[in-house]
């Protein structure tokens, strides 16, 4: 029966895949995540943790990544390595560990706690400390098989953000008393093993952040507007600030060389900390490092916010970035085919005009198209329309941006915020203040069809030369035209309560979607003559509709949800561990969303499908069966990230994950799963792959 019933399984395994989102973050690399700690133990070998539960590890100097833990509903805080086997990572309330280079991470049992974990630090193999929120204090001399619990006080709002010991008796804790206004920072010293605590906090101390050894008896601590010494192992501070920063970690490379990061910019001292004169600033100011690791003398890596990281080996003198990609927010994305894109790129309040020739993965500042900066887009097939940020002229290209032209737009004193192409001739552009023209020559000349009275024109969309609708954000309503836009009839969404309208899409000249404010869906069947609620969803702001068929649609407001039936009924969502504000789907299989720190994320509907393209031999499984670890061999020697996802004999997803190709090799932990016949699909830029295993 069993060979009967298994190649049936796996067919319906393919159709069913066909029905699931098939989303992929690829930008930007490796992580979209903020990072929180990191461990390196040599130029080569490191881990580094953050939100969304990530640990990734390296084991080439930060050339290539592995992503050995994600979880949306984590955030680890820390992290540290004993070796380069054995380590632990803390957050929220799990410890985890592993022993083989986090090849598997398991949770390590403790007591039960109130608060979350901050910081782990262990002195040799088997004797270790966590630190967290309420003053936690854990301890552990068996290499965390047990945990003790020494302190957590929920009767003070004091938190521990940074652990360290000298040997197994002196250790030193630092944090910051969190209802406190203004800001209250504390230290507290154990000599010990950390078995009793002593509050030793600076005078008008307000927060710190990190505390080091320089030896035995001196002590340093950081923090905001703080930054202490102690000549007697942490129970009296004398006060060395020289700037008020907000210090975010600091280390001693030796007697004489040290370092005080601070978000931006890195302070150096050559004297053992009675100078800190020497300011050296990351290269890029929209990255925020908050935390530092050091293996040798000179040596370390800096993370951060924004997925930051960046290695030294100098000294901190230079940095080398070790993510990849533009971290800005991408406000605006769309694609000419599945592989030639551009987004609009906001920083600052500057506009950037960024060009992809890889279907997303890596993007570059386009420096070719004329008249910028611009502020909106309008790309459909191969013509592209780009409204320049001083609403002043439109450049136009009609064979997917290799050439353009330019084309003055009438200045109405007033600001454009909206283009609209039908075709290669027609389109219109509006505006604040009821600012509406019109082109019928590609551009050439414009025609003022701008609408009298308060009218803050924010969506324009037209199915065709005749029929198109507008929100009018400061009136509430939905404008709709039957006549190019020489005339416009007014409707509103609600009875007796008026909601906000926030996006609209029409299929086509009669079926057509508008989202609220208030995360409600109305559709229309009539040219939105009239409009029936359908449905509604928990975010509305900054919310965004698309259909690719009259059944399959898409709505975005920070995750991403699916339906098959019109809109009548919608999955529970996926988000991507950034904020998600735009999306463009070339047809029904092929889309991208962008949003911020450069976030693109894309969507293949064709994964899973049984045709061509999937290629079921070329890649090789072991162990198979397999226990804890599965290693997958891809067909050539590449690099870059992969999507995986795993499916379980009953056909649901038990796993799925973005997950680093290096050599064109995938490591991918499946300790979690049970014992059972799975089929994996692996999904590598332009090319899927298929695979059955077995796990014991």
């Amino acid at each position: 029966m069993k060979n009967i019933a298994l190649p049936i399984l796996f067919m319906f395994l393919f159709f069913y895949a066909r029905s699931q989102d098939a989303w992929t973050v690829i930008h930007p690399s490796p992580t979209v995540s903020n990072l929180i700690d990191a461990h390196f133990l040599s130029d080569n070998t490191g881990w580094v943790v953050g939100t969304n539960g990530t640990i990734l590890h390296t084991d080439d100097g930060g050339q290539t990544w592995d992503l050995q833990h994600s979880d949306p509903d984590e955030a680890l805080w820390g992290v540290f390595f004993i070796d380069e086997l054995e380590g632990w990572a803390c957050g929220w309330s799990k410890v985890y560990h592993t022993s083989n280079a986090g090849e598997t991470w398991e949770i390590q049992s403790h007591p039960a706690i109130m608060g979350d974990l901050t910081d782990v630090y262990f002195i040799n193999p088997d004797t270790g400390w966590i630190v967290g929120t309420y003053k936690i204090v854990l301890k552990t001399t068996n290499g965390g098989e047990n945990w003790t619990k020494i302190m957590n006080n929920i009767y003070q709002d004091g938190s521990f953000f940074s652990v360290e010991f000298y040997d197994e008796l002196h250790g030193c804790a630092v944090g910051e008393m969190m209802a406190a206004y203004p800001h209250k920072g504390f230290a507290m010293t154990t000599s010990d093993g950390g078995m009793t605590w002593t509050e030793t906090t600076p005078v008008g101390c307000e927060w710190l952040s990190d505390v080091t050894y320089y030896n035995d008896m001196c002590v340093w601590a950081c923090g905001l507007d703080c930054l202490y010494r102690s000549l007697d192992g942490g129970y009296t501070w004398f006060d060395e600030l020289f700037s008020p920063k907000w210090f975010k970690d600091i280390h001693f490379f030796n007697m004489n060389d040290g370092m005080l990061l601070c978000n931006y910019e890195v302070w150096l001292t050559f004297d053992g900390g009675s100078n800190w004169d020497s300011l050296v600033y990351f290269g890029n100011t929209s990255n925020s490092y908050s935390a530092f690791t050091s293996w040798d003398d000179g040596k370390g890596v800096a993370v951060g916010y924004n997925a930051s990281m960046a290695k030294t080996l100098d000294g901190c003198a230079t940095w080398e970035t070790l993510t990849q990609g533009i971290r800005i927010y991408f406000s605006q994305i769309g694609f000419f085919d599945p592989f030639n894109g551009f987004v609009i790129g906001i920083d600052m309040n500057d506009h950037y005009l960024i060009r992809t020739s890889d279907g997303g993965h890596t993007w570059e500042y386009d420096t070719l198209v004329e008249h910028g900066p611009f502020n909106r887009m309008h790309l459909e097939g191969q013509q592209c329309c780009l409204l320049n940020s001083d609403s002043l002229l439109m450049m136009k290209s009609l064979d997917a941006g290799q050439s353009w032209e330019m084309y003055p737009i009438p200045d109405s004193g007033d600001y454009y915020s909206n283009i609209f192409f039908v075709n290669e001739n027609t389109g219109y552009i509006s505006g604040y203040n009821g600012q509406l023209i019109k082109t019928i020559n590609g551009g050439q000349s414009w025609t003022d069809l701008s609408l009298a009275g308060n009218h803050s024109l924010t969506k324009l969309y037209f199915a065709d030369e005749e029929n198109g609708w507008m929100i009018d954000y400061n009136e509430k309503i939905i404008l709709h035209t039957v006549d190019g836009g020489l005339t416009w009839s007014q409707n509103q969404l609600g009875g007796a309560l008026i909601y906000q309208p926030e996006d609209i899409f029409f299929h086509d000249a009669y079926t057509g979607f508008v989202n609220t404010d208030d995360g409600l869906l109305y559709k229309s069947t009539d040219g939105g003559e009239s409009w029936e609620l359908i449905y509604g969803f928990a975010i509305g702001s900054y919310s965004s509709i698309y259909f690719t068929s009259e059944t399959e649609g898409w709505y975005l407001a920070g995750k991403i949800h699916h339906s098959t039936d019109g809109g009548q009924t919608w999955d529970d969502g996926e988000y991507f561990g950034l904020s998600s504000r735009a999306m463009f789907f070339l047809d029904e299989d092929k889309g991208w969303i962008s949003g911020t720190k450069g976030l693109v994320v894309s969507y293949d509907g064709t994964v899973g499908t049984e045709n061509d393209e999937i290629k079921s031999s070329n890649i090789s499984l072991f162990p198979n069966p397999a226990r804890n670890s599965l290693s997958i061999m891809l067909p050539d020697v590449s690099f870059g990230s992969a999507s995986v996802k795993v499916f379980s004999a009953d056909g649901r997803t038990v796993m799925m994950q973005t997950a680093a190709v290096n050599s064109g090799h995938i490591r991918l932990d499946v300790s979690s799963l049970d014992a059972g016949t799975y089929l994996m699909l692996v999904n590598r830029k332009h090319d899927q792959f298929m695979a059955k295993f077995v796990k014991q």
